[in-house]
């Protein structure tokens, strides 16, 4: 007997097989309804503005026991079915515009180079809560009108330079399409620019600057942390932490000579709390997991051996956040060389260049993770 979570399951894993009747190309976001999920969602939505809804559709589902029954155990995740096809097909990209249009073209066989992509998601009055009320994402709104089409050009060219980002959403709102939804900001000329905090419920203010791509990426940088050169690339020394860096060079000397390691790796890991963002988290991880391989294998040698994967796996990333989140972490191991010196490079003297007292140690998945999943 089927029990009723499952049975539900079951009737939406049917109505998802009765829309492929059409022969159209699905791909379905799968959240439960996580803090990831909430941020991602919006490059989904960007991804598939452009698209005509008569070849390509869109969908969203937040249901575990569907999700358990698709054996996803992630969060988010897409899945797609190819045209005619009852086939589950598990994507595992990264969740931005660029790959998710990537994913599109290289299933359905076709090319969309010239497509005019979105960065920002056009808000109307079927999303604007959803939208603008995620927790914990800043977001950046232009409200403009039909005569703004430069400044609205303008908005998703500086969009593009943050596509990578969760952190911020950008959003534009039509005004005279959606008359409703002007009279819920202050602003009477256009175009306008508000911007939301990353607060649990967000709060909106008018932005008072001017529309210059220089001091609206200085105000972002300012209000979330988020730094980016003016072509969109990271900026020098992305992901480098002040705390991990100077106990580095406190101990520089305990470090090269790989014994006593015990309460750097200790201290390191305190700095772990201090911080909250998911990006600073993860690197800062990165510099635990390369301590505690010194500590393990008893030789600073091991920096070097993770110089040469970092090059070998930046020659084919997986996605564009994973070639930044390798970018970031060929900083940290150069930040050690930096510091360290020659005494990075020599082994330990009672130990076999050939031979290992130790096995090697597996790398703690950290170049396989993109995100932070959460556990069904």
């Amino acid at each position: 007997m089927i029990g009723p979570v499952a049975q539900n399951s079951l009737n939406i894993f049917n109505r998802l097989k009765v829309l492929q009747n059409d022969g159209k190309f699905l791909i379905i976001y799968v959240t439960n309804g996580c803090h990831e999920c909430n941020l991602a969602y919006s490059k989904f939505v960007a991804a598939s503005q452009p698209f005509d809804r008569e070849e390509i559709r869109f969908g969203r589902i937040q249901h575990t026991g569907l999700a358990a029954t698709l054996e996803i155990d992630t969060f988010p995740s897409l899945i797609y079915f190819k045209a005619n096809s009852y086939q589950v097909n598990r994507a595992k990209i990264d969740i931005t515009v660029d790959s998710i249009i990537q994913l599109i073209s290289d299933v359905t066989k076709r090319d969309f180079i010239y497509m005019d992509k979105h960065y920002t998601v056009e808000v109307n009055k079927a999303n604007f809560d959803d939208t603008l009320n995620t927790p914990r994402q800043c977001k950046l709104l232009l409200l403009y009108t039909n005569e703004n089409k430069d400044k609205v050009e303008w908005f998703d060219d500086l969009a593009e330079l943050f596509k990578n980002d969760d952190k911020i959403m950008f959003a534009r709102l039509n005004v005279h399409r959606e008359g409703e939804l002007k009279d819920r900001f202050k602003a009477r000329a256009f175009p306008a620019l508000y911007w939301y905090s990353d607060d649990e419920i967000p709060r909106k203010s008018m932005y008072g600057g001017r529309f210059d791509k220089i001091e609206i990426m200085a105000f972002i940088a300012d209000k979330t942390g988020i730094t980016r050169q003016q072509n969109g690339a990271l900026p020098e020394g992305a992901g480098l932490l002040k705390e991990m860096d100077e106990l580095i060079k406190a101990n520089k000397n305990t470090i090269a000579s790989g014994k006593k390691m015990k309460k750097i790796v200790q201290k390191a890991k305190e700095f772990l709390e201090y911080y909250d963002d998911r990006d600073m988290q993860e690197i800062a991880e990165y510099y635990v997991y390369l301590l505690e391989e010194v500590e393990y294998h008893e030789e600073t040698s091991v920096i070097d051996d993770e110089r040469y994967y970092l090059i070998r796996e930046l020659v084919d990333p997986k996605g564009p956040r994973q070639r930044e989140l390798l970018l970031k972490k060929q900083n940290v191991v150069r930040q050690f060389f930096d510091i360290m010196g020659d005494k990075l490079l020599k082994r330990n003297s009672k130990q076999s260049p050939i031979v290992k007292a130790k096995e090697p140690r597996p790398h703690n998945h950290h170049h396989d993770k993109i995100h932070r999943h959460e556990e069904l």
